[in-house]
């Protein structure tokens, strides 16, 4: 049992978003297992609002081209992605452990440290991606943070699936 099995907001969350995703299974049950059409419904739900927030960020609130944080000077694209991150990165974690990796063995703690893991390993991917192709080859940036974002949701899987909220049955063979 979970201590967070009697906390009344998550759980009228997850009845809310498990009868949305139970009443839409029906048309992916032939092509998906659950759990895997699970993390897709709540991973592009998290990966959309990532690039909402991103988008917004970028065109209306960091708007000029240099930004100091903590005295270190970034670019637009880099600040806006930080915002991003900060707004999407509760939201994936709450879907992962509430949602879409129910039966992990793992504690939460161990939970959210290995899924901040894989999130500061992504953190540097997209860091230097977007580099590459928005500083380098000149690419508009958000259809580049939209590349590389693809790129991390793939590789996320596999470590959220086998690492992060590993469960009995997940061992990798």
């Amino acid at each position: 049992m979970s201590r967070y099995d009697n906390v009344p907001i998550i759980i009228t969350l997850k009845r809310f978003i498990g009868s949305i995703l139970d009443f839409f299974y029906p048309i992916f049950k032939p092509f998906l297992p659950k759990n895997t059409y699970k993390y897709l419904v709540c991973g592009g739900t998290t990966t959309l609002i990532g690039l909402f927030s991103y988008f917004l960020a970028y065109n209306f609130i960091f708007l000029n081209n240099y930004w100091e944080i903590f005295g270190i000077q970034i670019t637009r694209y880099i600040a806006a992605y930080i915002f991003s991150f900060l707004v999407a990165f509760p939201i994936g974690f709450f879907f992962n452990k509430f949602i879409v990796f129910t039966t992990s063995t793992l504690k939460g703690r161990v939970q959210l440290f290995r899924y901040l893991l894989i999130q500061g390993i992504n953190i540097i991917l997209n860091w230097s991606l977007l580099h590459l192709f928005v500083g380098y080859f000149v690419f508009w940036a958000t259809p580049s943070q939209t590349l590389v974002t693809g790129i991390l949701v793939i590789l996320s899987y596999f470590f959220q699936k086998y690492v992060s909220f590993k469960t009995d049955e997940t061992k990798i063979s």
